[in-house]
């Protein structure tokens, strides 16, 4: 076996520009699919962190664990992935430095959010396409929606209950409205259904809203199943109707999914370079490794694509089906 400074090595070595190659591959797969004109595409931003216990690797900091809710040492990475006719297709993926270690490493400070705009700018989708971008209420921001906007794309996204709306000069807070609308107006019933099941909906329509700092949204609110909490939605297209905007936020649950298989089945998380080059490549490899397992299952559907009779494989049985080729 190679001794492991070799893996260090290969590692921290610049040979290639991984960000560009990974943008290749991913639009490669995307034609693979043969997409038809006026199809829409998903491009899904989301944000992931590990704990990391080496105390003298690179940009390893204090963050908030949403999962946990407790700080943890660790790293932050912003990462953006495309989704059409159900496959998954990594696009992009950031670590975040934050500004207290950029002096040292010689890195610009970035925000995560302009970490996310930095994905959506570099998005190229093929011609006579519909690209729209989902995100959660973090990256609702002036930042990212000017991004969108000035891509030609539309977006959808979660509200913080937190959040202020405007309605007829009266200044509302999201939450509170939505519980509002909820409980005293009739609701209307989206069902998606699953593998193994449905999931069903019941929401309310609050039409288009001024909302603080990004102007006019399409506004919903809605409940799962029986749940007590809220949900917002909004969206700037004007031709997505209710029903279709609860359906692309079931779809953003995609990514999440990206998450748990790549740190659990590809190693996502598990490298103890001290350098920041070493733990970038990484990330990388581990989004080209994704992008494999992709290619062997959209190959399996034939050339275009197209779904077939024949269940679709996860991704610990895509991996048995690359060793078994």
């Amino acid at each position: 076996q190679p001794h492991r400074r070799r893996f260090n090595n290969f590692l921290n070595l610049s040979r290639w520009n991984a960000q560009a190659v990974l943008r290749m591959k991913a639009c490669e797969l995307l034609g693979a699919l043969k997409p038809g004109k006026c199809e829409v595409i998903e491009l899904i931003i989301d944000d992931s962190k590990k704990q990391k216990r080496g105390k003298h690797m690179d940009a390893v900091n204090w963050i908030h664990d949403p999962l946990t809710g407790r700080s943890i040492r660790g790293h932050q990475y912003v990462t953006a992935t495309i989704r059409f006719r159900g496959h998954t297709i990594p696009f992009g993926i950031r670590l975040y430095i934050k500004k207290e270690d950029c002096r040292s490493l010689g890195q610009k400070f970035k925000k995560t959010t302009e970490l996310a705009a930095e994905l959506i700018n570099e998005f190229e989708p093929p011609e006579d396409l519909l690209v729209r971008v989902l995100f959660d209420s973090y990256y609702l921001c002036p930042v990212v929606v000017k991004s969108c906007r000035k891509k030609g794309f539309w977006f959808v996204s979660t509200l913080k209950s937190n959040r202020n709306l405007y309605k007829n000069g009266r200044k509302l807070k999201a939450g509170g409205y939505g519980c509002h609308l909820l409980r005293h107006h009739r609701k209307r019933i989206c069902r998606i259904n699953k593998a193994k099941g449905h999931v069903k909906y019941s929401y309310v329509d609050a039409s288009w809203l001024n909302v603080s700092d990004l102007g006019k949204l399409h506004v919903i609110f809605s409940r799962k199943n029986s749940e007590s909490k809220v949900l917002g939605l909004v969206t700037d297209d004007p031709k997505l109707s209710s029903s279709q905007m609860i359906q692309a936020y079931d779809d953003r649950w995609s990514i999440e999914v990206f998450f748990k298989d790549s740190k659990q089945l590809l190693g996502l998380g598990q490298y103890q370079n001290v350098s920041l080059e070493a733990a970038v490549t990484h990330l990388h490899l581990v989004c080209f490794a994704y992008a494999l397992l992709t290619h062997v299952a959209i190959s399996r559907e034939g050339a275009q694509g197209k779904r077939k009779s024949t269940a679709r494989l996860s991704t610990a049985e895509l991996q048995n089906e690359v060793r078994r080729i």
